[in-house]
């Protein structure tokens, strides 16, 4: 959008649904199901960036195109190493395996943490891994699908 930093909530969510091509609707479950986190202003109106509608769409081509459901993608999202990729002020201070996110297991970093009440909406929302995470999750994707094709026992 231009003259809008890529991270700036400027879009209503009737607009966002607009331009993303997903139903209003749709967009709220992605959020109760923890895949995004919109901005929210004192009156709980969401709005979204353009990093956003690239994250809405990420989320539909995993469902549409790789068949994922919500629970995939959520596990995809819990495997990617917060403590590894940088940016997480909890992981800077601590070793990985004292991360509340480390131990646990289907859900990504930013669900735990706001579900423990360590981190509110917006620290996450801000937070380098939630924000990067949509451009990582497609190639581990991929990686995980060559790691379960190179596991499979070969028949003779």
């Amino acid at each position: 959008m231009a003259g809008f930093e890529p991270h700036e909530p400027v879009l209503s969510i009737g607009l966002a649904a607009e331009r993303s091509g997903v139903a209003v609707p749709t967009l709220r479950l992605y959020e109760a199901e923890g895949l995004i986190i919109p901005y929210k202003t004192e009156t709980n109106r969401r709005l979204f960036s353009s990093e956003d509608l690239e994250r809405i769409e990420c989320l539909r081509k995993l469902i549409h195109e790789e068949g994922l459901n919500f629970a995939g993608i959520r596990w995809l999202l819990s495997a990617l190493p917060c403590w590894e990729l940088g940016g997480c002020p909890d992981c800077d201070v601590k070793p990985k395996l004292e991360c509340a996110t480390f131990s646990s297991t289907g859900e990504p970093c930013w669900v735990v943490m706001r579900r423990l009440g360590k981190k509110s909406d917006e620290d996450c929302r801000n937070c380098p891994v939630y924000r990067s995470a949509h451009k990582r999750i497609r190639r581990l994707r991929r990686v995980v699908v060559e790691l379960s094709i190179s596991e499979t026992p070969s028949s003779s």
